[in-house]
């Protein structure tokens, strides 16, 4: 006959053992409740094996994917799943149950440590259902905004088009003429030139006879002087000539550097990738700074990024605009910029620009993980996606 302790004994056992199996489908429940439902065998969750129901939870690892564990450490490679009721529910690695440190909100990953875990999941909730509601009005805001800066692109987008045409067809038109003067500036100039040449070989001829008699002398100097004029209004008027010549056709070859300037602008701007809508486009042309004790930070969209020294010493460049570095399900979160000025002994600078949602455009941080590698955050509503088709993150209610 049994005495009372062990009686005792038995039914906490029992109890415990019920409370556990019950915990353990609550974990279970909101992913793969069917299968762990409660029967003879267990089938692994890859289809390996089958095992005896009762060595689920035996803090033996019988599967190879540990799937007969959710509630133990004892598979390295298991998930355990913390419900966390009022907060966002999420899976930890069973070895990181029994470990002594909270990982779930609701204390379950720690139920038979030493470790007390209070149940913090409503008070975590409440912070983050606060947040999701700022974060979706500054979306909704932001949103609103990127609409505007779209509109704004896409006509700076039409301007440029319709400027590249005309501008293409005067530089076309004025081609031949620069031709024809480049020509007349060739032929005024060697005119000038052989000119200059035949007066100097002219005066120095006649000035070799100076060796003789002061009589001699001074009747070539009369000469060379009486002749000089002649040869200097000619040499004038030749000089004019090639003169009026380079100026035309400098004037003329500056404005075509500079529709070919214009040209190379606006088929830059049209070809750039400002965003699926061109809300990006607006930001060409702006800088944003972040004053951050010794330094100033200066990130000019589509341009550069750089480094000012608060005391006015000069800038460093941090990077030129390279492209967009997100990864491709989300290409337009990151911009690379590269080739900035050569570290003391190390690389060449280079920055990466994180992106994210923002009423506003602003530079918020620059950080410089590693040396001569910066880091810049820069929010934007030109970042900002539809609100209403974003996926909220699940309370487990």
């Amino acid at each position: 006959m049994l005495n009372s302790k062990t009686l005792s004994f038995v039914s906490n056992k029992f109890y415990e053992t019920l409370f556990f199996w019950y915990y353990i489908e609550i974990i279970v429940i909101c992913s793969e409740a069917a299968l762990y439902k409660r029967s003879f065998e267990f089938m692994c969750l890859d289809g390996s094996k089958s095992i005896p129901y009762d060595s689920v939870n035996d803090d033996y690892c019988d599967c190879d994917d540990g799937s007969d564990e959710p509630g133990t450490s004892a598979c390295p490679d298991a998930k355990f799943h913390c419900v966390n009721k009022g907060h966002i529910a999420k899976d930890i690695p069973s070895s990181r149950v029994d470990d002594t440190i909270c990982d779930c909100c609701d204390g379950s990953d720690e139920l038979y440590s030493k470790v007390e875990c209070p149940n913090i999941c409503e008070e975590l909730g409440r912070k983050t259902r606060e947040e999701s509601k700022k974060q979706a009005e500054i979306a909704r805001k932001g949103f609103a905004a990127r609409k505007v800066l779209a509109m704004e692109g896409q006509k700076l987008r039409d301007e440029k088009v319709q400027a590249a045409a005309p501008l293409k067809e005067e530089r076309e038109k004025l081609l031949p003429t620069r031709e024809e003067l480049l020509k007349k500036k060739n032929t005024a100039v060697e005119r000038e030139s052989a000119l200059k040449d035949k007066h100097k070989e002219a005066w120095e001829g006649k000035f070799s006879v100076l060796a003789g008699s002061n009589q001699v002398k001074t009747t070539v100097l009369c000469f060379l002087w009486s002749h000089s004029f002649q040869h200097f209004f000619t040499l004038v008027l030749m000089n004019l000539e090639a003169e009026a010549a380079r100026k035309e056709y400098d004037e003329l070859d500056v404005k075509i550097t500079t529709l070919d300037s214009q040209i190379q602008e606006a088929e830059w701007f049209i070809n750039q990738d400002f965003g699926s809508d061109l809300a990006w486009a607006t930001l060409k042309g702006q800088c944003y700074e972040l004053n951050d004790k010794q330094y100033t930070y200066k990130y000019c969209p589509f341009d550069k990024t750089v480094q000012k020294d608060s005391n006015g010493y000069g800038e460093t460049a941090l990077g030129n605009w390279k492209d967009w570095s997100g990864e491709p399900e989300n290409k337009y979160s990151k911009q690379a910029y590269t080739g900035g000025q050569q570290c003391w002994n190390g690389p060449q600078r280079f920055t990466q620009v994180t992106i994210q949602c923002g009423e506003t455009s602003e530079l918020i941080e620059v950080t410089e993980p590693s040396k001569c590698e910066y880091r810049f955050l820069f929010r934007t509503p030109a970042a900002c996606t539809d609100p209403d088709h974003e996926e909220q993150p699940h309370m487990e209610l």
